[in-house]
């Protein structure tokens, strides 16, 4: 923060933006450095070290359950069983030992060099104290300094307890135009908006990272009325994850449980009504209720391009974020032990985008789990969702998806329909601002090249038919 007040005072904004981004990228981008180094180490050698780490996420989570000597004793006992299975790999696989090579953060060269003319990155840095905006377009870079930072995070509690729920009274309506119009403000101190383009990728830090940007108002119109969001952990891990190549030509998968035996976790009758929606669209997998268990989810995870979870979530548990299956749950821990080729992620599911805020690393969050285990982009919920808004948003976003738009104008545009079909409270940003997407925002290409093979052959075959015939 200090580097940045000094770029600030110095009028420096691309140096600024160096230690912005290292501040938010150094864990994301050392996760996908470890990967690249364990290429060319042996398979069965890797899944031992899964197998390990599965153990040891089973063993951590029991501990957290029931904090005995003896659940204290068994994870010691697996963490040192680990580090010595580590230890005698040193010998035949060096590479494993291999110094990493330095992480690399993005400079404003490569950023505009990836920027398209239609793309504006505002990238926020933030503390109790003091906090600056990063403005960055094809042709212009803007060092902000935000006013009075100091009860900033008191007027964001204050918003968002405005947006977690329905706006059901005149004077709750005041309150939130007076309350978004004063954060909109404070968040784009901009003289005049020409920076801004049609698409926004907005980089939070702090506090912001629970805020929906697309709910301000500016006046009378919400943000999402006339810009495109999309977020971003950082800008470096935007691009480096964009690069890693996934290889599967599968579509969709989709997870329903719909009914739960355990916790007393309520019912979920519209999922499987959602995810069967989505399937029409998508042609792809779908595991329904009994089926819909954390077995099969690992066992599917590593060969769809979208992965949709319709199910109960919680962010806040004092244990660990976990999503839930049929049978059981799934916790954040367990998604640091398991890859995903997924171009997409959908969690239809409670606060999937919380989770404990690090200074200098962002939320530990279930999407952001997601992101650790190869996933280019997600998109999660920010609280307590409505099923049937959600369910509608989300449908009508797979049909924009298929139509060849990308990732974030299929949700904005999905949004825009929802709030043209609905009035009065139904409008309020409680049943749409909820879902935001995470990551990459392009298309996804989601033409079955199986089918399209078999039908090229067809073709083929009957052309050769017909020139025989000719011939003959």
């Amino acid at each position: 923060m200090l580097a940045v007040k000094t770029c600030f005072k110095s009028n420096k904004p691309k140096d600024a933006f160096y230690f912005i981004e290292k501040n938010k990228a150094l864990l994301l981008l050392d996760n996908i450095s470890d990967n690249k180094i364990k290429t060319n180490i042996p398979a069965s050698i890797l899944q031992e070290e899964q197998n390990f780490k599965n153990k040891i996420s089973a063993s951590e989570n029991k501990l957290n359950n029931n904090p005995s000597e003896e659940s204290k004793g068994n994870y010691n006992s697996l963490k040192i069983e680990y580090s010595n299975f580590i230890g005698s790999l040193k010998e035949n696989y060096p590479e494993y030992y291999s110094s990493k090579q330095p992480v690399i953060v993005a400079t404003i060269k490569s950023v505009k060099n990836n920027l398209d003319s239609n793309t504006t990155i505002l990238e926020y840095i933030l503390n109790k104290n003091e906090g600056y905006l990063l403005a960055i377009s094809k042709n212009d870079t803007q060092l902000l300094e935000l006013n009075e930072v100091t009860n900033l995070g008191d007027q964001i509690n204050a918003y968002l307890k405005l947006t977690r729920q329905p706006i059901t009274s005149n004077k709750q309506l005041n309150n939130y135009k007076k309350l978004s119009n004063k954060l909109y403000n404070k968040l784009f101190p901009f003289k005049n908006n020409d920076i801004l383009k049609n698409k926004l990728l907005i980089i939070p830090d702090y506090t912001l990272q629970n805020l929906p940007f697309e709910s301000l108002k500016n006046n009378n119109k919400y943000l999402i009325e006339d810009y495109e969001v999309s977020y971003a952990y950082s800008f470096s891990f935007l691009i480096t994850n964009k690069k890693l190549k996934r290889e599967t030509d599968n579509s969709f998968l989709g997870f329903a449980p719909q009914t739960f035996n355990y916790d007393k976790l309520q019912d979920l009758p519209r999922s499987n009504i959602e995810v069967q929606l989505i399937n029409k669209e998508l042609n792809g997998t779908i595991f329904l209720d009994t089926s819909a268990t954390k077995t099969n989810f690992l066992s599917k995870i590593k060969d769809y391009k979208i992965i949709h979870l319709s199910t109960h979530a919680n962010a806040n548990d004092s244990i660990s974020p976990w999503i839930a299956f049929k049978n059981e749950k799934l916790y954040l821990n367990e998604l640091y032990t398991i890859k995903n080729q997924a171009e997409l992620v959908v969690l239809n599911a409670c606060n999937s985008s919380l989770g404990q805020i690090s200074a200098g690393e962002g939320v530990f969050s279930l999407a952001r789990g997601f992101f650790y285990s190869g996933a280019n982009s997600v998109i999660s919920s920010l609280w307590n969702v409505n099923d049937k808004s959600n369910s509608e948003i989300t449908t009508s976003f797979y049909s924009y998806l298929k139509d060849g738009k990308t990732k974030s104008a299929s949700l904005r545009q999905a949004k825009l329909d929802y709030l043209k079909a609905h009035s009065l409270s139904e409008t309020s940003p409680y049943y749409w601002s909820s879902l935001i997407l995470i990551g990459d925002d392009s298309s996804i290409n989601l033409k079955n090249n199986t089918l399209n093979y078999m039908i090229l052959s067809v073709l083929l075959l009957m052309l050769l038919f017909f020139c025989l015939k000719k011939t003959k």
